[in-house]
């Protein structure tokens, strides 16, 4: 921690399991990050900030936000989003490669645990 900023760039090829006439979840895991952007193929997935969850351990939420309690957040100090939406529109057809570009301000802990991920929809 206390480095320059840093531009980490990868790329990860469309797996042929994406179906774009049906809906399939795909997310960046983003827990080897600290705080930065994420970028897929030009786009702007949001801004991450993996700073751990504070609460008094008693369910709470916001009025805005449908959120479901988790006391596993609390005791353990997890941050409260590590999983960033990757939407399919977004990818380059199946077999191609796709670019993803994270900017970390604060310095990288673990690149190797930034993952793309598929999603459990079944849920």
């Amino acid at each position: 921690i206390n480095q320059h900023l840093t531009w980490w760039r990868s790329s990860f090829t469309t797996p042929a399991s994406i179906d774009p006439t049906k809906f399939t979840s795909l997310a960046v895991d983003i827990s080897g990050g600290i705080k930065g952007f994420i970028y897929v193929n030009g786009y702007n997935l949001g801004r991450y900030w993996m700073i751990p969850s504070k609460c008094n351990g008693q369910p709470h939420g916001h009025p805005d936000i449908t959120m479901v309690f988790d006391q596993t957040y609390c005791t353990e100090q997890l941050p409260l989003q590590r999983y960033y939406t990757l939407p399919t529109d977004y990818i380059n057809p199946v077999g191609q490669p796709n670019d993803i570009v994270i900017i970390e301000e604060i310095g990288m802990v673990k690149p190797q645990d930034i993952k793309i991920v598929f999603c459990d929809t079944s849920v």
